[in-house]
């Protein structure tokens, strides 16, 4: 009855990891200079501003070092949470289905 129990939970715990990580390929991002998805993001116009000195030129890396989130970056953050939250799921229901077929029910 407690294996029981425990399978159910693990087993909705794994859809919800699932559930989450399509979801969060799904939901619109708002961010400063993209919108759309994860999975189809369009990017558009991107400012800042910063009391920082920069470089004349300077690149992404000089905007990642003094903490300037670009466009990229964001969609970048949102792609890797839902794939993190995707493989969890899949992690816990592949090992729940390997657990229940060793057990024999």
């Amino acid at each position: 009855m407690r294996a029981q129990w425990v399978s159910r939970l693990l087993g909705g715990l794994g859809a919800a990891a699932l559930l989450a990580g399509l979801a969060l390929l799904l939901v619109p991002i708002h961010g400063n200079g993209v919108t759309g998805t994860a999975v189809h993001p369009r990017y558009g116009e991107f400012g800042f501003s910063t009391y920082r000195s920069l470089p004349e030129h300077f690149t992404v890396a000089d905007l990642h070092r003094i903490g300037i989130r670009t466009p990229g970056q964001v969609v970048h953050d949102r792609r890797l949470y839902s794939t993190t939250a995707i493989a969890a799921g899949l992690l816990i229901l592949v090992g729940l289905g390997a657990a229940t077929s060793a057990r024999g029910q």
